[in-house]
């Protein structure tokens, strides 16, 4: 019993060697094609910061703080 729960709880990846549907196909295989690199900056947008985000951050701030209450 306690082997077919352990077998329940795994994923399809480790359940089997190949995809058993062909919905299963798409993420089969979800290795990256090439490794991140974070000085690339060309590959790299880092989140950036303007007036109208601070002022969001801001008031979405001030919402979560008066809601809080």
């Amino acid at each position: 019993f306690t082997a077919a729960f352990r077998r329940a709880a795994q994923g399809p990846r480790e359940k089997f060697s190949f995809p058993q549907t062909e919905a299963q196909e798409v993420g089969w295989n979800n290795a990256p094609l090439i490794d991140t690199d974070r000085t690339d900056r060309r590959l790299n947008f880092p989140r950036q910061g303007s007036e109208i985000t601070t002022y969001m951050e801001a008031a979405w701030r001030l919402k979560e703080q008066t809601q809080n209450l």
